[in-house]
């Protein structure tokens, strides 16, 4: 069983679909993975010194893994096995300290509180090292990426984003697809900072299907929004000297999902994480 649970805990697509919960949910997955690493950190000081605290605090451990798989974890049949069997082996724990009381111990239930105690520090520790991949990959991409992605699992930008990451380009042809799932209805909000070392006309061409349109400081200079397939648009913008902040925006219902986007003009592009944009 400690296979089959590694190897559920750390499958590349739990991560994938952990990146891609709602923030709050990240925030409480967060708060309990740190419950659980503390409590694990403890279990093992008091197993290691012989303490009869050990396996009721590594079920603690446990617990709080099990809570953070519930806000983290998805309803795949990957997260739905994982966040199964955690429970099972932290009812199993439960049960065979209750029978065991403080005098009547087998050898058999001995060996396996300790397969427990381990089991659930390793539940726990891999829980911990997920969130900590998934939250330098995001702050990496994020300090590096010129683009900031927010993305919505709607198609009007309605309530908290998704998620947010960093992306080097932002044209894609997602087919039938989506950027992280497989299902229609999506809205993604990207953000890039251009310096522009001289005054100049900035020409920028987008085509999407479906609807897509791009904001230089907040003033739109392309409108290509609405229901359609593969469509191009474009516009240009008078710009001064210095940095400006260019925002793109695209939805898709159903069907076809593309983004072609181009700017024209003599212009560096750095993340809008730094501050200097507008």
């Amino acid at each position: 069983m400690l296979a089959r649970v590694r190897e559920a805990l750390t499958f590349r697509g739990a991560i994938d679909r952990a990146k891609a919960r709602d923030i709050d949910a990240q925030e409480k997955g967060a708060r309990a993975l740190q419950r659980s690493a503390e409590h694990a950190a403890m279990a093992r000081s008091l197993w290691l010194s012989h303490s009869d605290q050990a396996q009721e605090t590594a079920e603690e451990s446990l617990a709080a893994a099990v809570e953070a798989a519930t806000h983290l974890l998805g309803d795949a049949p990957e997260d739905k096995k994982a966040l199964t069997e955690l429970d099972e082996i932290l009812a199993a724990s439960r049960a065979i300290r209750r029978r065991i009381g403080n005098d009547y111990r087998t050898v058999t239930e001995l060996r396996i509180l300790r397969a427990l105690r381990w089991l659930a520090l390793v539940a726990g520790l891999a829980f911990v090292v997920m969130l900590i991949v998934l939250e330098i990959q995001r702050r990496i991409e994020l300090a590096n990426a010129p683009w900031t992605v927010q993305y919505w699992e709607n198609e009007s930008f309605e309530g908290s984003p998704t998620t947010e990451v960093g992306w080097q380009d932002i044209s894609h042809d997602w087919q039938s697809q989506g950027p992280f799932d497989e299902s229609d209805g999506f809205s993604l909000r990207m953000d890039t900072c251009i310096h522009v070392p001289e005054a100049q006309a900035v020409e920028f061409t987008v085509a999407s299907d479906d609807g897509s349109r791009v904001f230089v400081n907040g003033e739109r200079v392309v409108n290509n929004w609405g229901m359609h397939g593969v469509r191009s648009r474009s516009g240009t913008a008078e710009l001064e000297a210095g940095k400006h902040l260019v925002r793109v925006e695209y939805f898709e219902r159903g069907g076809g999902a593309s983004l072609r986007f181009s700017m024209g003009g003599d212009y560096e592009v750095s993340p809008p994480s730094d501050g200097a944009c507008p």
